[in-house]
């Protein structure tokens, strides 16, 4: 291999280097996308509105961990769990309804506005009770 070719090689992978260590990743400072702080919003199920509180912090790699509370028309909370990849959410967290007893997992993705103000979706409740449901998630800092 010609001399001035293994030059070229060297420089190239320094150039593939500082690109990427100029890129913050999910969970690093300055990564547009990343969930953090305290969120307000809603939470509907099948056309029933539930008021809606998640703390959360985004991890480096983009995982996050949290807690949720439904604040109305009942009271629960509990861990939340899930992860950010490019400008989408996904968490999950599981449930006890104290007014029927009823429980189950809720999945949710969604969308993360840039600067991570805002992020909304989809979301997929197994219930225990009322078998599987769809529904919608908005939150907002």
């Amino acid at each position: 291999m010609p001399k001035n070719f293994r030059g070229w090689i060297a420089v190239g992978l320094l150039g593939v280097v500082w690109a990427c260590a100029g890129t913050p990743g999910p969970g690093e400072t300055g990564y547009p996308f990343n969930i953090s702080g305290a969120y307000e919003g809603e939470v509907a199920v099948e056309g029933q509105a539930f008021s809606f509180e998640l703390e959360v912090q985004t991890q480096p790699g983009g995982a996050f961990e949290g807690t949720y509370a439904v604040t109305s028309p009942i009271g629960m909370s509990g861990p939340v769990t899930g992860m950010v990849v490019a400008d989408t959410a996904t968490f999950s967290l599981e449930y006890m309804n104290p007014m029927d007893g009823c429980g189950g997992t809720l999945e949710a993705t969604g969308r993360v506005e840039t600067g991570g103000d805002e992020f909304a979706g989809r979301l997929r409740v197994n219930d225990s009770c009322g078998g599987l449901l769809s529904g919608s998630f908005s939150m907002r800092r």
